[in-house]
């Protein structure tokens, strides 16, 4: 959907939002109200990037909010581990999505708060939070200096997310970041060369294909299913989406990650300190026509009052199909 129609949408109930050009001709769109990047345009005319869910826009153009919650798609920012806040069919927290969250213009980007309380629910312990989002958008030549000279159509922006946590409970907390694009999307996460020969090598070829030193995936409907890399299995903190799109056209969506400012070892997926858990998912199916790429943080803290930093960036190309193709490879084989 190109970005004139979304903001129509949005402007017919009232929804702030914040349009930040980048690129030469490109967009990212932020929506302060759900805590949310919906959208980023390598041109104006373009479609977006990200999947944004069309029944939230569908309500949205007759008049109408959900009662209950519901994901508008884009690019959002949740609190982990997973079982402690989002347990399976419990509901959203609504402290964490859509959250509180303030927004506010800066001097060259677009700040987005949130402060609030949520039940970690293994521990039972409650967790104070503060998540801020200060997305930054990149120039023509910030884009230049980071994928070097290209004729592709590209826009993005780099984003310092801050979490602040307090509480007794010694629970274990760090920033869970997903990023959501369309059916039909070819995912890939770069490898260490021995991942060749790991457990994924023998899941079977409809859920990973791994070659060229990558593990590659289709975004599929139908059956959930999801995909964990360790830090030990990825081999660079980047994920890369393709989907090709009509009249020979791709467009690319490549999301990076850094590691955390005042963070501790993350535990594995036991809780135990030791071997890093997940660094990277990757989930389709279920009831929404969507992907989620997601990466995380090192832990913020296990008790007391913590702070991280953590800067991450999300940039989308769009051009031919074989232009495209050519441009992932290289910035793979880079990385």
């Amino acid at each position: 959907m190109g970005l004139e129609e979304t903001l129509v949408s949005l402007n017919t109930m009232g929804i702030e939002y914040a349009v930040l050009e980048s690129g030469a001709d490109g967009a990212v769109l932020v929506l302060p109200e759900y805590g949310r990047v919906l959208g980023v345009w390598s041109h104006w005319r373009g479609d977006n990037a990200l999947w944004v869910n069309p029944e939230f826009l569908r309500l949205l153009r007759i008049g109408s909010k959900a009662d209950e919650w519901m994901n508008p798609g884009g690019d959002r920012m949740w609190l982990g581990p997973e079982e402690e806040f989002f347990p399976r069919d419990a509901e959203i927290p609504p402290a964490l999505d859509p959250g509180r969250y303030a927004g506010s213009s800066e001097k060259s980007a677009y700040r987005m708060e949130n402060r609030g309380e949520v039940r970690a629910w293994k521990t039972g312990a409650r967790v104070t939070f503060r998540i801020t989002r200060t997305v930054r958008p990149l120039d023509e030549e910030a884009l230049a200096g980071m994928w070097g000279t290209t004729w592709l159509r590209q826009a993005g922006c780099q984003e310092e997310a801050a979490l602040e946590v307090s509480g007794d409970g010694g629970v274990p907390t760090w920033l869970w970041n997903i990023t959501q694009v369309r059916a039909g999307a070819e995912i890939r996460v770069p490898l260490h060369a021995r991942a060749e020969s790991s457990c994924l090598a023998r899941l079977p070829p409809e859920a990973v294909f791994i070659a060229h030193g990558c593990a590659m995936m289709t975004v599929r409907g139908g059956r959930s299913q999801k995909i964990g890399f360790t830090a030990e299995e990825a081999r660079v903190r980047r994920i890369v989406s393709m989907e090709e799109r009509e009249g020979g056209r791709a467009q690319l969506v490549v999301k990076d990650f850094e590691g955390a400012e005042g963070a501790i070892s993350r535990p594995n997926a036991t809780g135990d300190s030791g071997r890093d858990g997940p660094l990277v998912e990757c989930r389709w199916g279920g009831q929404e026509a969507c992907g989620e790429l997601s990466c995380v943080s090192p832990v913020a803290g296990a008790g007391g009052k913590k702070r991280i930093l953590w800067k991450t960036s999300m940039c989308a190309f769009s051009g031919r199909t074989e232009e495209i193709r050519a441009f992932a490879s290289r910035i793979l084989a880079q990385a």
